[in-house]
């Protein structure tokens, strides 16, 4: 094998498909990433077995082949050249020759028949995603996986479609993301899967790099795959029942306050210096309504305490309510909305929460559920 491309189109590919690979494996052969070239098209590939990414590029091929390249090895040398034209050359004894300008290397590659198959999902018609909207998706649901394996079907996000929406939910037993928004399901297909967190991130992470405006999601029982025109990744899916999560979601709210974020979020981030520095990992804080004001109250033994008056855009009915939250919570949400206000739900202190951006529409809504701190201490 033996191509030249510039420096910067490789390592982008290389920095890509390294995310595929596993340097905590029993099998070694899973810290390689795989070179193929064919004519003038790159395809580098990696995989841990529970997660497999692909991507394309196009070099100036000059002999056909493949070769398995150590994944660390490779990224910290092309890291390291200078942005210039680089010259990758498989040698008849297995070694990696890689010359750029004057600097020359040479490294041991593996033979490719190691390496672990790839099997494509890309079979049937595909459902056509935004690539904007999956990425705002996986930022507002990412956040309320539950990191707690025994209970596995929250280690992921619940990807539902039905009709002409896409629904993603995540849960850790103390709050709640609902993400939906509407798109054009010409297939009419109808799913619920449950993707695993590191895969969600891994993708969010990429998304980010690919210049193609929508993803094409494939499916089958076992797997779930994100294709556009030269990138692949697909993961395993979880196995098992999601939670009923309607049930969670408060069909209406007594109280509903229009907050500025930006505010919201500094008090928030206040008073949270307060409440961390507790022996406990509740961060409690207590919100106090009263008129159209909200005073936000936090309290540690032997360190101290903070209060602070948030300015509510309105309280029609004048309720009063006193409500104790996890502030790490409120913040982790309000870093995901991008509106400049946002709506504060309550029905009172022992009911859930729901924070949303002001400008949730019939066609795309964000939900965020807190669960309440019962407590009896004053803030």
């Amino acid at each position: 094998m033996q191509f030249n491309c510039h420096k910067n189109l490789l390592q982008k590919a290389i920095q890509l498909t390294e995310k595929g690979t596993s340097t905590k494996s029993t099998l070694p052969i899973l810290s390689n990433l795989l070179f193929d070239l064919k004519d003038n098209k790159l395809t580098i590939s990696s995989t841990n077995m529970e997660i497999s990414i692909e991507k394309e590029i196009l070099v100036n091929g000059i002999e056909d082949g493949s070769v398995l390249i150590h994944a660390k090895t490779i990224s910290n040398i092309i890291n390291k050249l200078p942005a210039a034209e680089v010259s990758i050359k498989v040698l008849e004894n297995g070694t990696i020759e890689i010359k750029s300008k004057d600097i020359n290397f040479n490294i041991h590659g593996l033979p490719p028949e190691e390496f672990p198959s790839i099997q494509k999902i890309q079979e049937g018609e595909p459902i056509v995603i935004s690539k904007d909207k999956i990425k705002e998706l996986i930022k507002q649901t990412i956040i309320s996986v539950s990191i707690d394996e025994s209970k596995n079907v929250l280690n992921g996000v619940l990807l539902e479609i039905s009709d002409n929406f896409i629904k993603g939910v995540s849960t850790d037993g103390f709050r709640l993301s609902f993400k939906e928004y509407e798109f054009n399901n010409q297939n009419n297909s109808n799913i619920k899967i449950i993707i695993p967190t590191k895969a969600l991130l891994e993708l969010q992470g990429i998304l980010s790099d690919i210049d193609s405006k929508d993803i094409n999601l494939f499916y089958t029982s076992e797997n779930i795959s994100f294709v556009c025109e030269d990138f692949y990744l697909s993961t395993r899916i979880i196995k098992g029942q999601y939670p009923e999560y309607n049930q969670v979601i408060p069909n209406e709210s007594k109280i509903k306050l229009t907050i500025n974020k930006k505010d919201f979020t500094f008090a928030m981030e206040r008073c949270a210096i307060i409440a961390s520095m507790a022996n406990t990992s509740t961060n409690i804080i207590k919100i106090e309504l009263v008129d159209n004001k909200l005073l936000i109250k936090a309290s540690t033994a032997d360190v101290g305490n903070a209060s602070e008056i948030v300015t509510v855009d309105d309280n029609i009915n004048n309720e009063k309510v006193e409500i104790s939250l996890n502030v790490r919570l409120i913040i982790e949400a309000l870093k995901t909305i991008e509106s400049e206000k946002i709506s504060f739900m309550l029905i009172d202190s022992l009911k859930p929460v729901i924070i949303s951006p002001i400008d949730n529409t019939t066609t795309s809504k964000f939900l965020y559920v807190i669960m309440p701190i019962r407590t009896g201490k004053k803030a």
